[in-house]
């Protein structure tokens, strides 16, 4: 990768507690710029799955339903199911929907409060029945997702995502 690639594609931010201390973004991940991270993100989630198993803060042969228990989901459907794409979870939502003014974004009613309060007390009626197929899923990923917010949350407030699948804002 070249100095200048680099240099236009840096971006961190470094928080104590709530309060941002240091923060650079290069012109890439200015909000102007299009940049979308797609299924990228499954790779960062799992890699947040494992150290935070590393750390006891989550176990990954787990039932997802430690962790969700609103998902009614057969106990062994595992967190770890759900990183492999072999929990059974179809690849979307069923409620997933474009209607009018939908068509731009229509992840956008995926909010945290609509993720609890509708979509994770459905999962049960999600689920094929199968496990250990592999089967891609994106919504095993907004559920690992929510799931390790959760747990991560409950170990001393980390938050990994805002959103369930990246979208543009």
């Amino acid at each position: 990768m070249s100095l200048l690639t680099r240099e236009r594609s840096l971006s961190f931010r470094l928080r104590e507690g709530e309060r941002v201390v240091v923060e650079k973004f290069g012109p890439l991940h200015r909000p102007e710029t299009l940049l979308e991270w797609g299924s990228i993100t499954k790779t960062v989630t799992a890699t947040l799955a494992h150290l935070l198993a590393d750390q006891g803060v989550v176990d990954l042969s787990a039932p997802v339903t430690r962790y969700l228990p609103d998902a009614r989901l057969p106990q062994w459907v595992s967190v770890e199911s759900l990183i492999t794409h072999t929990s059974g979870l179809p690849s979307m939502p069923s409620d997933l929907r474009l209607r009018d003014g939908e068509w731009r974004d229509p992840f956008a009613k995926y909010t945290p409060a609509y993720f609890d309060e509708v979509t994770v007390p459905r999962l049960s009626l999600e689920h094929t029945g199968r496990i250990g197929t592999r089967a891609y899923s994106n919504l095993g990923y907004a559920v690992l997702t929510r799931l390790l917010e959760r747990a991560a949350g409950e170990a001393g407030g980390i938050w990994f995502a805002s959103t369930y699948w990246p979208r543009m804002e």
